[in-house]
């Protein structure tokens, strides 16, 4: 039984999981009838969500599907198909520019969308709020949005949860941004921002920042809990999609700051940027926190391992013992027992107990960790030691007492199944060793054997005590223009091989690496 609201005999109807967001199948309608017994509505009922008040029906289907209760039921009625936005001004109100549910093959173009309150949202609404169907084949080109908010591409997860926690599928496809040019105002960061897409092109646009003392969300911020693995807030920001295109678009802003202009979070496939193809986010330490309370969520485990055998060095993947008990936030060994305890993004070890956190592997091919570890700021304690291990084989160790450790670790070759453990040892005085970390895995997906030296990011620069360095070469050449603000070029070419110097006089000066553009003052 279910509530049968527009679906109708002959129709076609598509299933798809409510909390994963999982295509489940296509089925017709076949027979559809009312139920009037009010014991089998009430049995009903139970199931169905609480918010919905309708009609109960018996519908028998043409074929059997695996969908559960409470699924989303694609029924395609009265969806507006094949549309044009065209040569629009739409500005001065409180919502949005534009909201687009489910309405597919359209064309938003060379329309003005102007102080318009809550940018424009394209995305399915999940849950109690199912407006539509998915999105499919739409493109927004040469549009001008001023102090409209982002470009936001998403779907609201069951629950009302953070739009991270439900990452498992990507139901919208084909969606084009090419030729858009975005003008955000004072507060306003995020340009574009854009999850769950598969077939995803993101060309020619310009976003533009405002004049302000707010910089660019650094990437590397250790609490990003919303951005995945990475700022949402970056200018241009997609996760949770796959086979992705992002190139020749223009970063402005009037404000000096190092953070990552373009960014990608976790279960990123097939992402090339800027014509260099990126390697695949596989999986980040927020990954197995949307079921909360369930071990080996994709792949991910909090557990615990003798103290003394961490640091004796005899540390074994049969070491690792679950954590029994999950508190609403947090695992620890028992509802009155602390120690160790391991949360979302902090964990404690004990004095006899090390922390482990676990990822099994989903990918065969070479696997890089990066990300950073941060010390509880206090006067006490010894600090902690963090090992890194891949089946087993220790592969780096770092000690917090140093500070603050930025992780880039190359991995090596892995297998699917392989285990990565995180372990943090107290090296027995467990006090004030709560440690903060968040990290992610990527991935070439190259078969096993095969090495990638693609794996490798968006060209960037750095300034220091005088000179503008570029330390990474990124494909064949890179291409450095720098321009002091009133126009004259001080250097424009094709760098060939890194790392790169040039020293530059004080003054004020527009810095172009690539399409990534900043202004800075030395």
């Amino acid at each position: 039984m279910c509530s049968a609201g527009a679906i109708k005999v002959g129709q076609e109807i598509d299933f798809w999981d409510n909390v994963t967001q999982q295509y489940r199948g296509k089925a017709t309608v076949e027979s559809l009838t009312r139920v009037s017994n009010a014991t089998e509505i009430a049995e009903a009922k139970k199931d169905v969500i609480q918010y919905l008040d309708g009609s109960i029906y018996d519908i028998v289907l043409s074929n059997e599907v695996e969908a559960d209760k409470a699924s989303l039921i694609e029924h395609h009625a009265n969806v507006c198909s094949g549309f044009v936005v065209r040569n629009c001004k739409l500005h001065d109100t409180f919502n949005r520019g534009f909201l687009i549910n489910g309405a597919s093959d359209g064309i938003i173009e060379n329309n003005i969308v102007q102080n318009v309150g809550s940018g424009q949202s394209f995305h399915m609404e999940t849950w109690i709020y199912g407006e539509g169907q998915y999105i499919n084949n739409l493109i927004v080109r040469n549009n001008t949005f001023k102090k409209a908010g982002a470009l936001w591409f998403s779907t609201v997860p069951p629950g009302g949860n953070s739009f991270y926690g439900a990452f498992r599928s990507t139901p919208m496809r084909n969606i084009q941004l090419i030729g858009n040019h975005i003008e955000l105002s004072e507060g306003e960061i995020a340009g574009i921002t854009t999850t769950y897409i598969d077939g995803l092109k993101i060309i020619d646009n310009t976003v533009v920042r405002s004049l302000s003392d707010q910089d660019w969300k650094n990437e590397d911020n250790v609490q990003f809990v919303e951005g995945y693995g990475k700022s949402i807030e970056s200018a241009i920001f997609t996760t949770a999609c796959k086979n992705v295109e992002i190139s020749g678009n223009q970063i402005d802003e009037l404000v000096d700051n190092s953070a990552q202009k373009i960014a990608y979070g976790t279960q990123v496939e097939n992402i090339t940027i800027d014509g260099i193809k990126q390697p695949n986010s596989v999986a980040d330490v927020l990954s197995g926190w949307f079921f909360n309370g369930e071990q080996e969520d994709q792949g991910w485990s909090y557990g615990y391992a003798d103290g003394n055998i961490v640091r004796a060095g005899q540390y074994k993947t049969s070491d690792f013992i679950p954590l029994p008990y999950y508190t609403g936030t947090s695992w620890r060994p028992a509802k009155d027992l602390y120690s160790p305890v391991v949360s979302k993004q902090t964990a404690t070890p004990g004095s006899e107990r090390s922390a482990v956190i676990r990822w099994k592997s989903t990918v065969n091919g070479r696997l890089k960790m990066v990300g950073k570890i941060v010390p509880k700021l206090a006067s006490s304690g010894d600090k902690v030691n963090c090992l890194i291990y891949v089946d087993g084989v220790e592969k780096s160790k770092f000690d917090t007492a140093d500070g603050v450790i930025a992780i880039d670790l190359d991995l090596g070759m892995v297998k699917e199944g392989s285990l990565i453990d995180f372990v943090i040892d107290s090296k027995g005085n467990a006090s004030n060793d709560q440690t903060t970390f968040n990290y992610k895995f990527l991935s070439d997906n190259a078969p096993v054997g095969v090495e990638d030296e693609s794996m490798i990011l968006i060209p960037d620069f750095r300034i220091y005590e005088g000179v503008l360095y570029i330390d990474k070469m990124i494909g064949d050449s890179i291409r450095l223009s720098v321009y002091q603000v009133d126009g004259s070029v001080i250097i424009d070419k094709d760098i060939y091989t890194t790392p790169y110097q040039l020293p530059l006089e004080a003054g004020m000066y527009l810095v172009r690496v690539n399409n990534h553009i900043k202004k800075v003052i030395i």
